[in-house]
This record gives C-alpha cells, sequence and structure tokens, in this order.
C-alpha cells in the first residue's frame, strides 16, 4: 500500500501541511458527511455578496458557488480528530452554518457556536433536528447561541473550552448582515480588525491551558485589488491573546470554473485565488501535547468514514481519483525490505562484517525510495 494510503487509513487524510480537497478519497468522505443531510447555506441568503456580483467572490476566492460558501465537513472532521479528543468542549464565535456544530457532535465533542442572526441559528437548530433522529440517543447536541461574540465570556460564562474553531467573516467579501455587531459590515479593514481582535482576546480567555485553537481564512483583496494580508494579521491578534502559531496549512478548493475565469483575472495580473490558510495555534506548554494527545486511536483506527456513519460496509480496494498532478509516494512500503526480512537472507560473506546486512538492507531502502521519486 502506498505511503499516502497508509497515512490516510490512520489519519483521515495524510497530516501534511497542504490539504486537497479536490482528491477522490476527500470527495467520497465529504459525500459521506453530506449524506446525514447538512445543508450549511440554509439560513443563508442566496447571495451574500457586498459587490452584489458573484463574480465578485469567485474573483477574489477563488471558489466556484452560487454566492454563499459552504464550510468543508472533512476538514472539520480532520481538526476535530486531530486537536481535540472525544468528549471535548468546542467553542466557535463565528458559527454560522451548521457544519461545524454537526459534525463535532457526530464525533462526540460538545459544541457551543454564536452567531448574531436569529434566523441563521433557528436553520441550524431546525436542520439538527431531522439529523439526530438518524443518530445514537447519546449524541452530545450541538448549542447555538444568539448574540455578540465581543460578549462571549458572558454568553458561554461558566464554560472551559478545550477546543477553538471558527472561521471568520473574511472582511467584507461576504455581508451577512447590517446587525450591530456584524463585522462583515464594518466601516474599514482597520476597524474590522479591532472588532475581530476583541473577539479573538475574549475567546481565548475561555480556552483551558494546553488546548488548541483552528482558524481558518483566506486573505482577500481591497477595493484597488491590492491583497489584505488577513492571514498574517490574525497571527497577530492571536499571539496578543496568548495563543502562538503551531501549525499553517493550506487548503486546495475545488477548481470549478477557475480555470476558465483565470484568463480574465491576468488582464490585470491577478492569480486566481484556489486556497484558504488554516491556522492552528497552542496555548499553553507544548510539552504536555503528547500526554494530551497520544496515538492509540489513530493505531486503532481501521475503519472508513461509511463504517461509523451508516455501520460497517464491505469495500473492494480501488485507487483513489486525484484531479491533481501525480505527487512523489516516497517508499513503497509493500516492497520494501526491513531489517528483519521475512525471507532467508543471502548467505554472509567469508568474512562478516558487523552490521553489514543492516547497512545493506538500508542501502536497499533508500535506493528504493530514490527511485520511486523521494527525497534523501
Amino acid at each position: 500500500m502506498p505511503t499516502q494510503d497508509v497515512l490516510r487509513q490512520r489519519f483521515g487524510e495524510p497530516p501534511f501541511t497542504i490539504l486537497n480537497t479536490r482528491t477522490g478519497t476527500w470527495q467520497e468522505r465529504r459525500q459521506g458527511w453530506l449524506s446525514l443531510g447538512l445543508q450549511s447555506d440554509e439560513g443563508r441568503a442566496e447571495d451574500l455578496l457586498s459587490g452584489g456580483t458573484i463574480a465578485t467572490l469567485n474573483e477574489n476566492y477563488g471558489k466556484n458557488m452560487a454566492g454563499t460558501s459552504i464550510f468543508d465537513p472533512v476538514l472539520c472532521e480532520l481538526a476535530y480528530t486531530w486537536f481535540a479528543n472525544p468528549g471535548d468542549i468546542v467553542i466557535d464565535p463565528f458559527a454560522g452554518g451548521s457544519v461545524r456544530g454537526v459534525v463535532a457532535a457526530k464525533l462526540g465533542l460538545q459544541y457551543y457556536g454564536i452567531d448574531l442572526r436569529k434566523e441563521q441559528i433557528r436553520a441550524n437548530q431546525t436542520q439538527w433536528r431531522k439529523i439526530r433522529q438518524n443518530l445514537p440517543a447519546d449524541t452530545p447536541p450541538p448549542q447555538w447561541f444568539v448574540g455578540d461574540s465581543t460578549n462571549i465570556t458572558t454568553i458561554l460564562e461558566g464554560i472551559q473550552a478545550d477546543f477553538l474553531w471558527t472561521c471568520p467573516p473574511y472582511y467584507d467579501l461576504e455581508v451577512y448582515s447590517s446587525l450591530p455587531g456584524e463585522l462583515s459590515a464594518a466601516q474599514n479593514y482597520r476597524k474590522f480588525l479591532e472588532m475581530y481582535g476583541t473577539i479573538i482576546s475574549q475567546a481565548a480567555t475561555l480556552l483551558r491551558q494546553d488546548r488548541f485553537a483552528g482558524i481558518v481564512v483566506g486573505n482577500i483583496r481591497d477595493k484597488h485589488g491590492y491583497v489584505l494580508d488577513f492571514a498574517g494579521d490574525t497571527t497577530q491578534l492571536c499571539q496578543r491573546a496568548g495563543l502562538r502559531l503551531y501549525n499553517d496549512a493550506i487548503l486546495v478548493n475545488c477548481a470549478g470554473t477557475l480555470p476558465i475565469r483565470a484568463a480574465n483575472l491576468m488582464r490585470n495580473r491577478k492569480l486566481a485565488r484556489a486556497h484558504q490558510n488554516i491556522l492552528i495555534y497552542y496555548k499553553g506548554n507544548t510539552k504536555n501535547i503528547q500526554r494530551r494527545h497520544d496515538m492509540t486511536p489513530f493505531d486503532l483506527q481501521q475503519h472508513t468514514l461509511a463504517d461509523w456513519i451508516t455501520g460497517p460496509q464491505p469495500t473492494a480496494p480501488t485507487t483513489p481519483t486525484n484531479t491533481c498532478e501525480p505527487q512523489p509516494e516516497g517508499i513503497d512500503w509493500d516492497t520494501w525490505e526491513a531489517d528483519e526480512p521475512t525471507e532467508e537472507p543471502p548467505p554472509p560473506p567469508k568474512t562478516p562484517t558487523p552490521g553489514a546486512w543492516k547497512e545493506r538492507t538500508t542501502y536497499k531502502a533508500q535506493r528504493n525510495h530514490i527511485t520511486k521519486g523521494g527525497s534523501r
């Protein structure tokens, strides 16, 4: 089995700094989640774009949408399984749709999300009532609250969180409402960052020591076409709140019609944006990470998404479809010869050299690694 398939079996997806939503395996997992009844666009207007045209979002953000962004449930699944433990408490100051709450519940986490708009919260709760009918009775229900997250410490008074997981508005890329406290309707980017920083600072106080926080963001352009470093600004605000950057990764979005529109963008020499930034922060002493997050759940993980959504299903070996260029797989673990081979080793030399067999097999592993496209 290729190395990436081994990692995918243990961790859901290879834990690399580039996560590719275009692969066949990712899309299969996504369809598995959607089969639960996830409809994260419920409760939102059909077109939330500040410019009033879907083309604006597609140009700046690089996604093929109907005017409203949808959070990826597979990314959510990975974040929860990699950086939280079953039974943990998750807080989300920018709740939006139902995805992060429903996925948390399915994985056994207690979720608390806050959103300004009553209609969004009602839509989330209505959707959850439908989904929970097909889930175990002891599934922890996600809790959504109507409110301004600048008051998150009051709204969630007494809550001590184990994981902060959220996706804030990308400034004015999508305008969700005109309510007081709406970040996406801020007067300017500086005011937006002031409000955003207050929310991060307040949310960080609810996070326990030695815990992770994850924020999904994407850089945007100002009215003159210059890029606003939203990812970098987020990290500065988090560091002020006591959250230090621990991992940064790229989420490659499905291209959709982006290749077609890229030529038009190049008239102004703009590159078509096809990714988001996944920023993982840590609060506490990194020496305590292994004590809280051991590898046992991953070592025991032999299931597929269908196994724990609909029960074990018979599966046949398949070759995942990948729309990207093939990447080097490194060592082929099916053909690699270990230091203790199952077959009889060749006769030893007349003058045995200590460690000769180990050196020979190690060299062969390196040779296979290089031949198959790996690096030394």
